[in-house]
């Protein structure tokens, strides 16, 4: 018998290629357990609300109304809903063809469109126009309608971050185009290298790909990072260089966590830089009320802005737009809530303000306490969640783990995240979901689950992970090595104890400096070498940005009579673009009142540095 159509030897092979790991094999299994009785905490999506997060009560009473119409009628309504809820409720609902029962236009209600498009002028600071603003079935829904719009074959491919949100691999997989990654640079707290874009296009394009758009999340999922202004006009630049249309998934710009990178969106950044990039450059930008303090996954509420997109492609767009005829309506409200929020002075303002402070301020309570948790465990590291909704730790496996993941036929993280989800019902998604580089291992948790659980919940993956760590650690195989290490370092001691004393009383010298070394730029080139040394001791790297990891810091101006005055002790966190240091080998002056892990006030040379968390990260500052 022939196959049938829907026989999956008939399927479209497209079909078959998709891949999803944020619902993927963990999230299968923790479903299972979940049915057998074991407690599984669902951190592997952002979910707020299925983690405990409370609904904001005004958009809840506003859209209760618009549901039920009838109860505007009711003499009693004024005791249930507040006024200013009553008075939503009637203007949404004149915005309808028959209430939230009816279909709207293809790109949603007109009124809830100039409301986004008052949100974005307000946002930005340039006029944005309702027609080119399509209300969707959550952002997802819009991301798909314009890859598919953008993709004719898998000769057309995409830019896509590495680490990425499935979503992308997904849909360009459907559409049957190509997937063109490039890479963000964990050690610079996933950052973002115009160099490498350009390689990547260069390398598609030798394979016979046309590249035609590139993807930006901001702030990042799953890396958390957030994009700068001048990452931002970079990023424009290279769009309008290589001639590619820009998407803007900024579904998170409510979600920040840190003061000095704040959320700014593409489009204010392509119009604030003028003519020829603000007119030529196609941009269409996301945004969702399933993410920030709303956190309205189920609703499914979104939409799509076009900027500089030709009025026949939009037109293409709203064709096929009608197809589904009708994006959700309640969703539509639940939009117009968020980009029309309520002022000071209506009666349910206040508390409005202190539900979504509340939210806001507990994410980044979480957010701290959850990369502190990470980093205190055994062969992890965690850069901080500057913004979104997630935690990214790079899992460091022992070799013996691999060999054993390899062996039950599973990728090493997945097998790492199975075994997480088996022993403490935490369900996360392993970074080979997201895509990473060869033999570096990740996952992927939320920072939802609640507050007062968080402590519970990163004890229990310490433990587990740091018994995984000494299980799969081959000791037997590094018996010798670590043998002699402890011989060397105990034979070493007394000669590096002696050799630092007499570089510190020795006045011609400076922590292995014979001279001062020659002020470039503000800061050090340490005689011109390649190579940073510090007590003599050349480091293996060089200079990495400053770790976002708290760090003390002495200040002494040299002055050895008034060294009190001069100290400062703070704990704080230097993430400004103005405390990071740039890969070359110089460094600019060092910030304020921090207390450095050593204090050095050697008049020859360098006054003070600091090395958190190891000595390839290191800061050097010479004596004015």
């Amino acid at each position: 018998m022939a196959p049938r159509a829907l026989d999956y030897e008939s399927l479209n092979e497209n079909v078959k290629k998709v891949q999803y790991a944020v619902r993927g094999e963990l999230y299968l299994r923790a479903s299972e357990l979940q049915k057998e009785g074991k407690k599984i905490i669902f951190t592997n999506v952002g979910n707020p609300h299925a983690l405990g997060q409370k609904p904001l009560t005004f958009p809840r009473q506003v859209v209760a109304l618009c549901q039920a119409p009838f109860l505007l009628d009711d003499p009693n309504v004024g005791l249930l809903f507040p006024a200013d809820a009553i008075a939503k409720a009637k203007h949404y609902l004149a915005f309808t063809t028959g209430g939230l029962g009816a279909y709207s236009d293809s790109r949603g209600m007109p009124g809830v469109r100039k409301e986004v498009a008052d949100f974005i002028e307000r946002r930005d600071g340039y006029p944005s126009d309702p027609e080119l603003i399509f209300l969707t079935d959550g952002a997802s829904k819009g991301v798909m309608q314009i890859l598919n719009t953008i993709i004719r074959g898998e000769g057309d491919g995409v830019l896509v971050p590495v680490p990425q949100y499935p979503l992308y691999s997904a849909a360009i997989s459907l559409f049957g185009g190509s997937l063109v990654p490039y890479y963000l640079e964990e050690t610079e707290n996933w950052g973002l290298d115009v160099n490498n874009l350009r390689q990547s296009v260069a390398q598609a394009r030798y394979k016979g790909i046309t590249v035609k758009a590139m993807v930006i999340i901001n702030p990042g999922n799953p890396t958390g990072q957030c994009l700068s202004e001048s990452n931002l006009r970079e990023i424009l630049r290279f769009c309008y260089q290589e001639n590619l249309a820009l998407l803007g998934d900024e579904v998170y710009q409510q979600n920040i966590y840190q003061d000095e990178r704040p959320f700014i969106s593409a489009r204010k950044v392509m119009m604030d830089m003028g003519p020829p990039i603000s007119k030529e450059v196609q941009l269409v930008s996301f945004h969702t009320v399933s993410k920030g303090y709303w956190g309205e996954c189920g609703q499914r509420g979104g939409y799509f802005e076009m900027t500089n997109i030709p009025p026949k492609t939009v037109d293409e767009i709203y064709k096929v737009a009608s197809v589904s005829l009708s994006p959700n309506v309640p969703a539509q409200i639940f939009m117009g809530l968020m980009v029309n929020p309520l002022k000071p002075g209506d009666i349910s303002y206040e508390q409005f303000i202190r539900e979504s402070k509340g939210v806001l301020e507990s994410l980044r309570r979480r957010a701290r306490m959850m990369t502190d948790g990470f980093n205190s465990c055994k062969n992890v590291i965690c850069n901080f969640t500057e913004g979104a909704m997630y935690s990214f730790p790079q899992i460091q496996l022992p070799p013996k783990a691999i060999e054993t993941a390899k062996k039950a036929g599973k990728v090493p993280d997945v097998f790492y995240c199975l075994k997480l989800l088996e022993a403490t019902g935490i369900s996360t998604v392993p970074g080979s979901g997201f895509g990473q580089k060869e033999g570096v291992f990740h996952l992927r948790t939320t920072i939802l689950p609640a507050e007062e659980e968080m402590p519970a919940i990163m004890a229990s993956f310490k433990k587990f992970n740091d018994e995984f760590m000494e299980q799969y650690d081959d000791r037997s195989g590094y018996s010798r090595l670590k043998l002699y290490s402890l011989f060397l370092a105990g034979y070493l001691t007394v000669p590096i104890i002696i050799l630092l004393a007499a570089l510190v009383l020795d006045p011609n010298h400076s922590m292995g400096f014979p001279n001062k070394p020659p002020v470039v730029d503000g800061g050090l080139d340490l005689d011109g070498s390649k190579r940073w040394v510090i007590a003599g001791i050349p480091l293996r790297a060089p200079l990495k940005p400053i770790s976002t990891n708290p760090v003390k810091k002495e200040i002494n101006d040299g002055n050895d009579d008034d060294e009190q005055s001069n100290c400062a002790t703070t704990s704080t966190t230097p993430t400004s673009e103005e405390a990071r240091i740039p890969s070359r080998l110089v460094c600019p002056p060092a910030p304020r009142k921090r207390k450095a892990t050593f204090k050095c006030n050697y008049s020859g040379g360098v006054r003070e540095f600091f090395t958190p968390p190891d000595l390839e990260t290191l800061f050097v500052q010479g004596a004015n």
